[in-house]
Parts: structure tokens; sequence; C-alpha cells
């Protein structure tokens, strides 16, 4: 796939005031081929990925335009004034535009479906409302790349208080916490070993090993950012 100004052009789409929920339904009808390609007109992006006759290039083109469509219906609900004041300041500098706009090419690239590309979206609109730095965006979607969306959702549902603390390994907390670690959204270390026996280096002795489990802070943004409305 050539991403020759397509970083560029997703930018200048995504900063459209009347980017609306009608106008992106209507682009993924078009790109199923249920209609004319009219409307992809007010999405530039799209028509990079479109080929002579109204087809893609290969099925990669075409999922990827569907993660194109998901992405920009999750900047949505951000104010589209102020949504578009942000991104026009991204594109005034031609480089930062390109660096934001291949970078965000390449995280929706390696999105494993739509779900996850409008997730993206969702942390992109925290980077461009300020409540999450440039580098925390990144953080956050390098995370969101390595989780499963079942663990993901389970992540989203819990209650952080509840999978925070001390337990011992066959605790439930840290055992449905596990996946967690690996994606990178939680931390654990042993806190203490105690044994039952006094003397220390009888290493044949009953040990009872407590872990501290917690949720790091690029995980409480992914909580926070991806369970807002």
């Amino acid at each position: 796939m050539s991403y020759n100004n397509t970083g560029k052009e997703l930018l200048k789409s995504a900063a459209k005031t009347d980017l609306k929920s009608s106008t992106l339904s209507l682009a993924e009808k078009m790109l199923d081929g249920n209609l004319d390609d009219g409307i992809i007109k007010d999405i530039p992006v799209l028509s990079t990925l479109i080929g002579i006759g109204k087809t893609f290039n290969n099925i990669r083109d075409y999922l990827f335009a569907k993660k194109l469509v998901s992405f920009l219906s999750g900047l949505e609900n951000m104010d589209p004034n102020k949504r578009a004041i942000e991104l026009n300041q991204i594109n005034s500098n031609l480089n930062y535009q390109q660096q934001v706009g291949e970078k965000l090419l390449f995280i929706l690239d390696r999105c494993e479906d739509q779900t996850k590309a409008f997730y993206v979206a969702k942390l992109f609109v925290a980077f461009l409302s300020k409540d999450i730095n440039y580098n925390e965006f990144l953080e956050a979607c390098a995370i969101l790349e390595r989780c499963f969306l079942n663990d993901l959702a389970r992540f989203l549902n819990s209650d952080l208080e509840y999978l925070e603390g001390e337990f011992s390994a066959e605790d439930q907390p840290y055992d449905e916490a596990f996946p967690w670690f690996n994606a990178g959204l939680m931390h654990n270390t042993i806190s203490s070993v105690k044994m039952e026996g006094a003397i220390l280096s009888e290493l044949d002795k009953p040990q009872k090993v407590t872990i501290r489990i917690w949720v790091n802070p690029v995980g409480r943004i992914i909580h926070k950012c991806l369970n807002n409305n």
C-alpha cells in the first residue's frame, strides 16, 4: 500500500468541521459496494485508496479503508470547531503534519480491526483535547496493539480499585490481571515471601508469596479515555 500523502489527507479529513456519522455511514456502505462513490469526495483520504473502476488494489486496502472510516467516526464526539483548530495547527507545520499523519497510518495499519481503530480515535481526541501528550498517545496505542480485544473489554469494565493491592498468586484479581501484565496495562512486583519455618535456608519449607499489582499510568489513561462517551 502506498502512503504517499495519505497521512496528510487523513489529518485534513479529520479537521473537517462537517464530519458527521451520516457521511461516514454512507462512506462505509460505498466501500461495501452498496452506493455510488460521490460521498467519497467529502473524505479525501479514502479516495487515495480507491483505484480505477471503484475497486481496491487488494483486500488489505479495503480493510484499511474500513479502519479509516472507523477512526474518523471516533473523532465525531469532539467539538468540531475545537477539533478543526487543533488539527489545523498540526497541518500548518508540514514536518509535524507528516510526522503525525504517517504515525497515525502506521498505528491504524497495525490495528487488528475496526474496533481498535475506533479506540485509537478516542485516544487521539484526548491528545487533541490536551488531556494527554503526544508520547502518552503513542504509548497507549502501543499497548492497545498488544492487547486482545476480549482482555481489553474486561479491563475497561473492571473497577481499578478492585484490581490493585496485594494478593497471593492464587487470588482471583491476580489471575484475572495476568493478560494485562503482558499487554503493559498493569505492573506487578513480589512484595514479600513469608516462610512458615523459622529457618529461611530450609528451602523445602512451605512459602507464601505476596504480589503487589497496580494499573500503570498509561493503563489508567486507556481506562479513562476509552470509557469516555
